[in-house]
């Protein structure tokens, strides 16, 4: 369970703090007013001033408003965050009487990090947990982790029943283009159960094909089926683990089948449901994901769901920087 699962841990946060999440790995690299701000706290924490075995600044932090640190841990133990929390209630009790820092509300932005939401684009949710293993019945699987996949208006287009300007009937089908559901697959089937894993190469996509069919036609909505399979292999690098001093990173992959379905709506030319599944293998290993224990192939598993497009789900995509769209 996560620690902000955690009913006493939200309880204390909505009592206490303004909760503020950021990607580490890039606010760490941002130069900027945001990576400033981030670096001056973090440099005040647990990890201040360590480069090795990394630079990384992972972790919880709790600071005033001009970015004094009040309190910082690095856990996934409720217990543990919430004395870190409890000690940082408890140290600004001793300051808040002092003068507030005026805070600009149009900061210096770097611009390799203004990425926008793409106008007319659609945001599905990615979760990716182990599955349950017949050689193993008391392997856990309740380890997961999230990532947001944003889709461009001509991606969602392509998606559509409506694409070709007329629409589908029932039984009728269409090919997704591969292109987009091997960018799909290079950057969110990708195996963060545990840790953190590299995105797949262009190259380590071998196959990346999905189908739709309609299913359904009532006054409205039209319902569609999607099938299809992907498949990706890389070799590894080779690269050290820091902590270890260990190379874990090995030949990795997945081979998942895609399931799905999807409700468009006739009348707003827009997808009212976008639900779907990548399950299969996954196998080998990589530097951060912890899997070196756990390198034959086993399942894996890949829900994708429909988020509204509003503020609050506005969280770029991991691999955002990385040819995102490409």
């Amino acid at each position: 369970m996560s620690v902000f699962s955690d009913q006493r841990v939200i309880d204390f946060i909505r009592e206490n703090f303004v909760p503020i999440t950021t990607d580490i790995n890039k606010t760490i690299h941002r130069r900027d007013a945001v990576g400033d701000f981030f670096r001056k706290i973090a440099e005040q924490g647990h990890y201040a001033g360590i480069t090795k075995p990394t630079s990384t600044r992972q972790g919880l932090y709790v600071s005033t408003a001009d970015g004094q640190l009040l309190a910082s841990v690095n856990s996934t133990r409720a217990d543990s965050v919430l004395r870190m929390m409890k000690r940082a209630v408890e140290e600004f009790e001793k300051i808040k009487n002092k003068a507030q820092p005026e805070i600009s509300d149009k900061p210096d932005v770097d611009k390799r990090y203004a990425v926008k939401f793409p106008n007319g684009g659609m945001i599905l949710r990615v979760t990716c947990r182990d599955l349950p293993r017949e050689s193993n019945t008391d392997h856990e699987t309740w380890r997961h982790n999230f990532d947001n996949l944003w889709l461009t208006a001509d991606e969602v287009k392509s998606f559509s029943p409506q694409r070709d300007g007329g629409v589908y009937k029932q039984g009728q089908e269409y090919k997704i283009p591969d292109a987009i559901i091997a960018r799909i697959a290079k950057h969110h089937f990708v195996d963060h159960v545990k840790g953190e894993a590299p995105g797949w190469k262009s190259e380590s996509v071998k196959i990346s094909t999905a189908s739709a069919k309609v299913i359904g036609v009532s006054k409205g909505a039209i319902q569609i089926e999607l099938t299809g399979r992907v498949r990706c292999v890389q070799k590894p690098n080779k690269r050290v683990n820091a902590y270890t001093g260990k190379v874990v990173d090995r030949e990795s992959g997945v081979d998942l089948r895609l399931s799905g379905r999807m409700s468009w709506d006739v009348e707003k030319a827009e997808f009212s449901r976008f639900d779907w599944v990548a399950y299969g293998d996954r196998w080998g290993t990589a530097r951060y994901n912890f899997r070196h224990q756990d390198m034959e192939k086993n399942p894996i598993g890949f829900a994708l769901n429909l988020l509204p497009t509003i503020p609050e789900n506005m969280s770029q995509p991991k691999f955002i920087y990385n040819s995102y769209y490409h």
